[in-house]
């Protein structure tokens, strides 16, 4: 539950949207993952379905990465830094400002101006979120949150140097710089997932789990870094790259096994962030043992849709039920949502792998499960973003 740091009666004159981070961007970030997914699957059965200013595929990966995945990140943090710090969280016309930013970015690929002008409103979007979570966490000296610093900024590099490829001032293969990134998201479910997922756990069930020795989790976090990097200038086809997937994949193994989440059965809520953050080690496995081009292309997958997507939505939902003033294990009835984008990533990857004959159906399949969990939870949980607390607080 958000800490109550804000003057009620100041608070009552803001439109509850954007009276959190949390509002808008998981509200509109959900809505255009769908919108992305319905364009790519029709552009990827008939190319010429949409006109964009910049290639279909170049946009597909950017959208979903720095659009979508962006929105929810920069939501989260900007709602978490408040119960983090008792600073309040950016609210109002300043955050009515960062959002518009996002929204201006991604109307910019439909519209005739220089492809320079995307990536300043995207720079200027992750700079505010940098600064929403930075300021307050260095103000009130919450050292544990110093990394999100550094971290966001890695990602305005990252979406830096896509547009760098894309304008060919930069000589890498594009695939490398969307491998990197999605890397760099499984870093950050690393991070957060090991603080959040155990906690939950140990609330809800009672049990207690093992704490991760901190050092352990610096190291964790060194190899990611050190992943990304290789991957964004060797790629993953290398003795390095699958040498720090096996080892990493393995760590990760254990340390999701350690949470007990096969205890979480019956909570739908809770169990589904265990089952998408089991995407996280397997992907690294198998990116490490596969060593077919083909099929280790379709792994990517994994990660995108069954760990990215797939904590998101977990998150998002829980997020919203509890920041709305609601009971997290009593909301509506969602474990086919979670269902349906599990099926998602199963299609996108092993589908593929075993009848690529049927690629193009499997790819629509895929896309029409994402769209109909993300859909759902914009028409079930968009009413509570768009509305005061049930509780009548604030936030």
């Amino acid at each position: 539950m958000l800490l109550n740091v804000t003057d009620k009666q100041k608070e009552d004159k803001i439109p509850p949207v954007v009276r959190l981070g949390f509002r808008p961007f998981f509200l509109f970030g959900a809505l255009y993952s769908c919108v992305v997914i319905v364009i790519w699957a029709g552009l990827y059965v008939h190319p010429n379905t949409f006109s964009l200013t910049v290639p279909s595929l170049w946009w597909h990966a950017h959208e979903m990465l720095f659009g979508f995945a962006m929105a929810i990140v920069g939501g989260f943090l900007m709602t978490a830094v408040q119960n983090w710090t008792g600073v309040p969280g950016t609210r109002g016309l300043k955050l009515f400002v960062v959002f518009m930013l996002w929204l201006a970015a991604r109307l910019s690929f439909w519209v005739d101006v220089p492809i320079w002008s995307s990536l300043a409103l995207d720079t200027l979007f992750i700079v505010c979120i940098t600064w929403s979570v930075g300021h307050r966490v260095v103000v009130t000296k919450r050292q544990r949150n110093y990394l999100f610093i550094p971290i966001l900024a890695m990602a305005a590099a990252l979406n830096t140097l896509s547009y760098g490829v894309l304008l060919g001032y930069v000589s890498l293969p594009i695939n490398q710089v969307w491998h990197s990134t999605l890397l760099w998201y499984m870093m950050l479910i690393s991070v957060m997932g090991g603080r959040v997922i155990p906690f939950f756990t140990e609330k809800k069930l009672s049990v207690e789990i093992p704490s991760v020795p901190e050092w352990l989790e610096r190291v964790i976090n060194i190899s990611f870094l050190l992943l990304i990097s290789v991957t964004l200038a060797l790629g993953t086809d290398n003795t390095i790259a699958r040498g720090l997937l096996l080892l990493m994949g393995i760590a990760q193994g254990f340390r999701l096994l350690s949470w007990q989440g096969w205890k979480a059965y019956s909570e739908p809520m809770l169990f589904s962030l265990h089952v998408f953050y089991l995407f996280l080690p397997l992907g690294l496995l198998l990116k490490a043992v596969v060593t077919d081009p083909w099929a280790s292309q379709l792994i990517w997958h994994l990660f995108a849709i069954g760990a990215l997507g797939g904590v998101i939505l977990a998150m998002i939902t829980r997020v919203t039920l509890g920041h709305t003033g609601r009971n997290v294990y009593q909301g509506p009835m969602f474990a086919w949502l979670f269902c349906m984008l599990f099926m998602s990533a199963l299609v996108r990857v092993f589908g593929i792998w075993l009848w690529p004959s049927y690629s193009l159906a499997l790819v629509s399949a895929s896309a029409l499960l994402w769209t109909i969990s993300y859909g759902w939870f914009v028409m079930c949980f968009g009413p509570m973003l768009v509305k005061a607390r049930a509780d009548g607080a604030a936030g």
